[in-house]
């Protein structure tokens, strides 16, 4: 498995390279959240560079059960990973919560990057990590799709 966005031959190719900072190697960005009439901003670090990343990575990949036979088309692999970051039909990385009680857990506006997430659910086995709200899902899936592209 190996998506290359320098590679032309790739699906994924980007032929700008200031494209493939800010969508490939920019490993620190800006989420937003909120509602319609009130959105804030937050800087998120993606961290697809970090040591143990693409481990866990691939460990989500391995947790969605689908044949790895499939991990080497982009779309494919995009669609398991959008399945698997929300976790409540695929054992995925997240368990969303919008009440307001996280006493179970980590509330989602503690969040302010990936790697955190995505090392607990790998050192847990595939337990959920909880909690997640969207922008939370957004990065998460952001650092996997960053970190798929800089494989070895």
């Amino acid at each position: 498995m190996l998506f290359n966005p320098w590679c032309e031959d790739d699906l994924i190719f980007l032929d700008s390279e200031e494209e493939r900072q800010e969508y490939v190697l920019n490993d620190v960005g800006r989420i937003y959240y909120g509602t319609e009439n009130q959105i804030g901003e937050r800087t998120w670090n993606y961290g697809q560079f970090n040591d143990k990343i693409f481990a866990a990575c691939l460990f989500v990949l391995e947790k969605s059960k689908t044949p790895n036979s499939g991990w080497g088309d982009p779309v494919n692999v995009v669609r398991i990973i959008s399945a698997m970051v929300n976790s409540p039909d695929d054992l995925g990385v997240l368990e969303g919560n919008w009440s307001g009680d996280y006493s179970k857990g980590t509330s989602p506006t503690f969040w302010n990057g990936s790697v955190e997430i995505l090392q607990e659910y790998h050192r847990n086995n595939g337990s959920p990590v909880k909690y997640g709200q969207c922008w939370v899902f957004a990065g998460v899936f952001t650092t996997t799709q960053r970190t798929i592209q800089m494989c070895p």
